[in-house]
């Protein structure tokens, strides 16, 4: 393994506690504000609660319950 794919204990329990359990709705189930092109969050740990953030299906991602 090379020392470029190690990761430091905080970033990995960071990227480890970003990922929230349950699956995406599929992206043409997204309307309203879900649906317009707007990016509301990067990762699961950005939304509240059991929220997850998903594809809306043009690129951007958004906070929903999965």
């Amino acid at each position: 393994m090379s020392s470029n794919s190690l990761m430091y204990p905080c970033e990995f329990l960071k990227s480890v506690e970003g990922v929230k359990q349950g699956d995406c709705p599929a992206p043409e189930k997204a309307s309203g504000f879900a649906a317009a092109c707007v990016e509301s969050c990067e990762e699961d740990g950005e939304c509240s609660a059991v929220k997850k953030c998903c594809s809306n299906g043009c690129g951007h991602t958004w906070c929903t319950l999965p």
